[in-house]
């Protein structure tokens, strides 16, 4: 999947998962994740349908708002929790 080598730390992640997710990740990571476009992920947040932040040009996600975008209201406890 062209791209995703450009993730965060310039890896694929290990393990993929809601509950693995690292705090901030990026627009690659969101859309390997999701299994969708690094294009499609921009779309998503031009809509303004997924919360995300910026760091100067490039868009940024907290994990906390990546689990309530798939969960909406009905977000699994462990998830919300910080795992550390």
């Amino acid at each position: 999947m062209k791209g995703v080598e450009n993730m965060s730390a310039r890896r694929k992640p290990t393990d993929v998962s809601l509950e693995h997710c690292p705090d901030i990740v990026d627009v690659n990571y969101v859309a390997f994740l999701f299994k969708i476009s690094p294009a499609q992920v921009r779309n998503l947040c031009k809509n303004g349908d997924i919360p995300h932040f910026m760091v100067g040009k490039m868009y940024r996600f907290t994990r906390q708002d990546i689990i309530r975008y798939v969960y909406r209201d009905n977000i699994p406890q462990n998830l919300l929790c910080s795992q550390k």
